[in-house]
């Protein structure tokens, strides 16, 4: 015979199982990145909580994972190529599919002249005096406005980038327009463009001329290094130092970063270090500093570009 007791102590039961369920249910989302038109998936896709500090990269398969409980909250997707798209998370699994983009050609005229190289953003390894990492799927980028001295129609021929990392990883390297807010726009690469970082301190040189060009558009350009969040990036950085009591304390504080670091110089060109994190972009001029806005000293990301005509 079943007693009263028993009874409760079943429900109590079946109601601590469903808990347990439902926590299991809600605290993990996992999804798929996907080609609208070819149904293919898509990789390296930039995947963001909005308004916070949660994002990851899709896989090589387009999947990706996100842990707790994000239901009824927003991502932001982004990946070259394709349409930035928002979708709601309502369930545990969620596919999202983005929708390919159609690049505009512009025609360009080619007329005979003595070949020049100009170099804008130019720094050595000894002005990098810090560096910047990402623990989610960030892009740190400089702008580059298009001078006189240009000419008609140059070609981006290379990229140089400061950076340390602490293993060999790799990075996908963005290129975007102007748009009419000043912010980064579209995409001028229409794929992926991985550059293959080396261990330690190292400055790279991006040639771009051998493989694709690029025109100069008239408004600048943004050169944009993108932090993929793979299990190959991924770095434990080890805080030792507790705040509050200022004494080292083994494993206070793990921060897992993903590399490499970008370095950054000080500049006397303002305004053109962005950062796109939280499915946004933003200026960070004045944000490498605590220091108040009239004391700020100029800094930039140390990126370079050679132009080619």
């Amino acid at each position: 015979m079943i007693t009263v007791s028993t009874q409760l102590n079943l429900r109590v039961l079946i109601t601590i199982a469903f808990l347990l369920l439902s926590f299991k249910l809600y605290s993990q989302v996992e999804g798929i990145v996907v080609n609208k038109e070819t149904k293919e998936p898509i990789p390296y896709a930039n995947i963001w909580m909005a308004d916070e500090e949660i994002g990851t990269t899709s896989d090589t398969s387009g999947r990706f994972k996100l842990t707790g409980n994000h239901n009824g909250k927003l991502l932001i997707i982004s990946a070259i190529g394709f349409e930035n798209r928002n979708a709601l998370i309502d369930s545990q699994s969620i596919f999202v599919y983005l929708e390919p983009k159609i690049y505009p050609i512009s025609e360009v005229q080619i007329t005979p002249r003595l070949y020049h190289e100009f170099v804008d953003g130019e720094f050595r390894r000894s002005q990098v005096y810090n560096y910047n990492c990402a623990s989610g799927p960030l892009m740190y980028a400089r702008y580059f406005p298009c001078k006189d001295i240009y000419g008609n129609n140059p070609f981006i021929k290379s990229i140089k980038i400061a950076t340390y990392s602490k293993m060999d990883v790799k990075i996908n390297l963005r290129i975007f327009n102007v748009s009419d807010n000043g912010q980064p726009g579209d995409d001028l690469l229409t794929d992926n463009y991985f550059v293959s970082i080396r261990k330690g301190r190292r400055t790279s040189s991006i040639n771009l001329s051998d493989e694709i060009e690029i025109p100069f558009p008239g408004t600048g350009v943004f050169i944009a290094i993108e932090f993929l969040i793979i299990e190959e990036n991924k770095y434990i950085l080890m805080n030792s130092r507790n705040i509050e009591t200022n004494k080292i304390e083994e494993n206070f504080n793990k921060i897992t970063a993903y590399m490499p670091f970008l370095g950054v110089i000080e500049s006397n060109d303002p305004e053109r270090s962005w950062m796109y994190g939280q499915g946004r972009w933003r200026n960070r001029d004045g944000m490498f500093t605590a220091l108040p806005p009239n004391k700020q000293p100029t800094r930039n990301y140390a990126i370079e570009i050679t132009l080619e005509n």
